[in-house]
């Protein structure tokens, strides 16, 4: 009988043990899965952060655009001798030329709206990762 209660102590001892490598393992799965929607969710705001500096680029280029054309649409109106709206001159020695991309100032405020959205999007995700 004492051998009998050995072995059976010792079963409950192994059992116990076998029930923490289980909670391990358990812990461990739940950990490389969180692991991993870590990883997705860092992908993803990398993702939104490009997309935002790529519409922000595109915004500051077509601005340029639009600017050079709003100086090439008052250089037009221009008379020497007249003053300059902008400066007060009365001399205008080299006006603004033609730009190669007209950008109207629909299509630029189009752009900072899709910068607007890509920039609140990449702000969302950083703040809910």
């Amino acid at each position: 009988m004492v051998a009998l209660s050995g072995i059976e102590e010792e079963r409950k001892r192994l059992d116990a043990i076998d029930g923490k490598y289980k909670g391990w393992k358990k812990r461990e799965v739940k950990l490389s899965q969180t692991e991993s929607e870590l990883i997705s969710q860092e992908e993803e705001v990398q993702q939104l952060y490009e997309e935002y500096i790529a519409k922000r680029t595109a915004e500051e280029a077509l601005y340029h655009s639009f600017c050079e054309g709003q100086a090439y649409e008052l250089g037009k109106e221009l008379v020497e001798g007249d003053l300059c709206p902008v400066c007060g001159s009365v001399a205008h020695p080299q006006l603004a030329k033609m730009p190669d991309a007209y950008v109207t100032e629909e299509e630029w405020k189009k752009s900072q709206t899709a910068r607007d959205t890509a920039h609140q999007l990449w702000q969302q995700k950083k703040e809910t990762y």
